[in-house]
């Protein structure tokens, strides 16, 4: 499957790989992995076979694959399919020329080029689920709580009430927001939270220069989002909402509708730190938090609200069935 895209995206040169042709790197290439010929080639993570991943970048390009792979269930890129396969899922493949720019320093890593994945479907559609994430019920163990097992919302729904679960949930966290008192510390953890939510939203696309050995990719959550919430003595619960947003809390919590337009308008959005540069002693603390990107929202809110034994019930319930 070949498809051209809107616009190429100048970088700095690297080391080539030698390969004959291009179908050759295609054959060649892992999931996760990329390489070079006439240009940087990227095989990004597979998606469901009903769709198709994309990338708008921070100015507003967009990005078609190349040509898309299929891969088993196991994450495996298929090279023969002859045979019969099921679940069957497709790996794209991005392709991003390249050019000659003076370096700065052998030692240095900068950031080239930032955007978000979308997905479409065949009649170009943006499909766009942008939560990843759950609920986890820590079950408590001598006196403390366990991490727990996370569940998304389509394993609860199937538990008796757990419909009546989320309702109550999404109305309760609302109220606290609205009119719960605000505190300003919290020693709450994952190991004494009786409950915690936890999202990631869509991910953003990082190319990344480190001196001659060239490019890597890393992707990241646009943004990070964890309710914790613990009983405290007097009877009364502590809710630490921290959020960790790298495009607009509007965007990732309210919108609905997902156009081409709203997502260049918010890829432009991604302020990246064009300046970032380390020595390879330090490269790996900074690309793992992210930081060549700068936060739009950046903080932890504590809240002290009663719950509701309805809502306290429906917990317990759950905790006990999950």
């Amino acid at each position: 499957m070949n498809i051209t895209w809107n616009k190429t995206v100048s970088m700095v040169d690297s080391e080539k790989e030698t390969y004959e042709s291009e179908e050759e790197i295609l054959q060649s290439l892992s999931l996760g992995e990329s390489t070079y010929f006439d240009g940087y080639f990227y095989s990004a993570a597979f998606t469901a076979a009903s769709q198709q991943m994309n990338l708008v970048d921070s100015e507003g390009n967009v990005y078609m694959p190349v040509a898309v792979r299929p891969v088993s269930e196991s994450g495996e890129v298929i090279a023969d399919l002859t045979t019969e396969q099921e679940d069957l899922m497709y790996s794209p493949v991005f392709r991003f020329e390249t050019g000659q720019t003076e370096l700065d320093s052998l030692e240095t890593m900068r950031v080239l080029l930032t955007g978000l994945t979308y997905w479409v479907d065949e009649e170009g559609t943006i499909l766009y689920d942008p939560i990843i994430g759950g609920f986890r019920f820590p079950i408590v163990e001598n006196g403390t709580y366990s991490s727990g097992i996370g569940y998304d919302t389509a394993e609860i729904r199937k538990q008796e009430d757990g419909d009546t679960f989320l309702e109550d949930y999404e109305a309760w966290i609302h109220d606290v927001q609205e009119e719960g008192t605000i505190v300003k510390t919290a020693e709450t953890t994952t190991y004494d939270a009786v409950l915690i939510y936890e999202v990631e939203y869509p991910d953003y696309f990082e190319l990344v220069y480190e001196g001659s050995v060239g490019y890597e990719v890393y992707t990241w959550p646009v943004g990070t989002l964890t309710i914790q919430i613990r009983e405290k003595d007097d009877g009364e619960y502590e809710i630490v909402e921290t959020r960790n947003y790298y495009l607009s809390q509007e965007f990732l919590e309210n919108t609905e509708q997902y156009t081409l337009d709203i997502m260049k308008e918010n890829a432009e959005e991604l302020s990246v730190n064009a300046t970032s540069s380390v020595t390879d002693a330090v490269r790996d603390a900074i690309t793992m938090n992210a930081s060549s990107l700068n936060p739009v929202v950046d903080e932890t809110v504590v809240y002290v609200a009663d719950m509701p034994d309805e809502l306290k019930s429906l917990i317990d319930e759950l905790r006990s069935a999950l």
